[in-house]
């Protein structure tokens, strides 16, 4: 038989054990959630912990700040999008992505050195000069070490 004691004690390592993980993960950082402004559906997080070339959005995405070049498929991707840009005096860039289908308008402010990634996770729906659907669609702002700054997908449920 087990003493008191020894089920008492068992008990108390237990307890600490279960405390001791309830704490670690409280303190553990992680990505901040929130809507986007003005975009009904959307969601940015950010994240510096994460690459972006390991992201699941990477091999769906297309760089359109700076000087990019877009593939034709980057073309096709952001078809639905009227996308402009301005200076601002710190050598940061805001940019502008303002959907043609929706009419919601979407930025994103990009540090020197760093880039803007435009997300389609499904070029299907898209078409020569507009988009089914924005739920597939989304940006990345990627700082000059490769980590992602702020992400928001979907743009929105509509």
């Amino acid at each position: 038989m087990v003493s008191k004691a020894v089920m008492a004690g068992t008990a108390v390592i237990v307890i600490a054990i279960i405390a001791a993980g309830i704490l670690a993960l409280y303190k553990a950082p992680s990505p901040q959630v929130s809507n986007a402004a003005g975009a009904a559906g959307a969601q940015s997080k950010t994240n510096s912990g994460l690459l972006f070339n390991g992201s699941q959005y990477a091999q769906y995405a297309y760089l359109i700040s700076g000087n990019a070049t877009l593939s034709a498929a980057g073309r096709a991707a952001t078809a639905d999008f009227n996308i402009t840009h301005s200076q601002l005096q710190n050598g940061s860039a805001e940019y502008f992505l303002k959907s043609r289908a929706t009419g919601i308008v979407y930025n994103a402010t990009v540090g020197p050195g760093s880039g803007l990634y435009f997300i389609d996770t499904n070029t299907a729906d898209d078409y020569p000069t507009s988009d089914a659907s924005t739920v597939d669609d989304g940006y990345a702002v990627v700082n000059a070490s490769g980590y992602i700054v702020k992400e928001v997908y979907p743009l929105s449920g509509a």
